[in-house]
């Protein structure tokens, strides 16, 4: 069979006058394949064969996108995880909603994102939305787009380390590099015990190193230590050891826990120290009136990072560096004080701006601020539920009380009382519940013991898929 004029004709859009009409016909025929097939696999109701060896061969002359849909739909996809059952108990995959899949598709027909130009509708959609974030938040002057949590980390360090050179040493150091700094002192960057693990990640690429991340103590609550920062502070000063960025948790991945924020901001202002918001996950929850009011002295942090997609129900990996002045702008990589701000914000990190906002725009206009300020208070509701059932059970004990929709706690039933036994213990009911495909659950380290951990994110996720996974643990041998 001679494919090659067909599958020309229904591969490719052209880029002419008919294009919007083009790129809708790609989407739906995308939708097509993708909804056929899906409901073929979910009828069987079971795992399908392997993929045939030849389908990771190049094809000669080619196939038929029917056949090829087909055969990803009976042997791989049914590997996947489905982040969108009601058993999926854990982050960081929000089951994105209908708008969502269809901003995701859109951001790939349109193909806007190719080496570091940009359409006008790349820089209108990118201001526009930027405007609305801003409100939305209530917090900052400038948005800034990248394609994940690890580069808006990126971001923010490097720009506290070059604000800081410059007011410190008066060193362009993004012009002549960590070299320049006098080597009288050294640089460290404040962070929580129980800290994203990125951040160790992003100050290795900076090239000052993983020992430059000095973690200061929880509290009883496992918030930041504020008399320990302080003291840390003073202590590192004393060896010429200076802290030029504190990074605080608003909405800790792992734990949900929120730092204490005006305390932290007054050690910052105090000593002259960037101060930086890991609000990668719990910056969605600023969305609802009633929830921000836990994020008391937010506003004073001087950037932020937050990744909508953790907990929005989007497709597409986005996130954004939110910054507390316009004049911070000029301390991005390749930025400079000269340059307006619609050209620092024209493009990403990675280049061309990201159309992965795509699927944020169209999530939030389509379910609207009540309804996801809804979601968002119904899941801590649904956690909180869930922590008092567990005190209830003398065989489970939890970590911290919630402050968002995170919860950690562990499996101890009567006579095992050795950590290391525990630790294993919940390590592997974490395991067989995921290999018997009814509840996916995480694994938390906490001072050297091992919790499970729920964060239920998933809208049709109700308390009885929570109390009853109580019973599950149990009969797990």
């Amino acid at each position: 069979m001679h494919l090659e004029k067909d599958m020309i004709n229904n591969s490719f859009v052209s880029a002419d006058a008919d294009a919007l009409a083009r790129w809708r016909f790609a989407m739906d025929r995308v939708i097509e394949h993708i909804s056929k097939y899906i409901s073929k696999a979910a009828s069987k109701g079971k795992k399908i064969s392997a993929a045939p060896p030849t389908f990771w061969q190049p094809a000669k002359p080619g196939q038929e996108i029917e056949d090829i849909v087909a055969i990803f739909f009976d042997s791989i996809a049914p590997e996947f995880v489905n982040y969108s059952a009601h058993g999926f108990l854990t982050g960081f995959h929000s089951a994105p909603c209908t708008a969502g899949q269809i901003g995701g598709l859109i951001a790939t027909i349109l193909n806007q994102n190719i080496k570091n130009h940009n359409s006008p509708g790349s820089l209108t959609l990118a201001a526009n939305f930027s405007k609305m974030l801003r409100e939305i938040v209530n917090y900052s002057q400038a948005v800034f787009y990248t394609t994940s949590t690890y580069d808006s980390h990126v971001n923010a360090i490097s720009m506290a380390l070059a604000h800081y050179a410059g007011k410190r040493y008066q060193v362009d150091i993004k012009q002549e590099g960590i070299g320049a700094i006098p080597q009288q002192g050294k640089l460290a960057v404040l962070v929580s015990k129980h800290c994203n693990p990125a951040l160790g990640d992003a100050v290795e690429q900076l090239g000052l190193g993983r020992k430059s991340l000095v973690k200061i103590a929880l509290d009883h609550d496992g918030r930041m230590d504020i008399q320990h920062l302080r003291k840390e502070v003073y202590q590192l000063q004393q060896q010429s050891i200076y802290p030029f960025c504190i990074i605080a948790n608003a909405g800790s991945s792992l734990t949900g826990i929120i730092d204490p924020l005006p305390q932290i901001a007054e050690v910052a202002e105090e000593n002259d120290i960037w101060y930086h918001l890991d609000a990668s996950y719990g910056g969605s929850f600023l969305l609802a009136q009633e929830v921000r009011k836990k994020f008391k002295g937010y506003k004073q942090a001087d950037s932020l990072v937050w990744t909508p997609a953790y907990r929005l129900h989007t497709t597409l990996p986005c996130s954004l560096l939110l910054l507390k002045h316009k004049d911070y702008l000029q301390f991005l990589p390749g930025r400079g004080p000269a340059d307006s701000e619609e050209k620092i914000c024209s493009k990403a990190l990675e280049g061309a701006l990201t159309h992965c906002i795509l699927s944020l725009l169209l999530t939030v206009k389509h379910l609207g601020m009540d309804i996801l300020e809804g979601l968002l208070t119904q899941s801590i509701q649904n956690v909180q539920t869930f922590y008092y059932y567990l005190q209830r059970q003398d065989d489970f004990a939890t970590l911290l009380a919630p402050v968002l929709d995170v919860l950690c706690f562990r499996y101890q039933p009567p006579g095992l009382t050795a950590v290391e036994a525990l630790n294993k213990l919940n390590q592997h009911i974490k395991r067989i519940l995921f290999q018997r495909g009814r509840k996916i659950l995480s694994l938390v380290a906490y001072n050297k013991q091992t919790y499970l951990r729920v964060n239920p994110i998933n809208p049709l996720t109700t308390i009885e898929d929570l109390t009853s996974l109580v019973e599950e643990i149990r009969k797990v041998k």
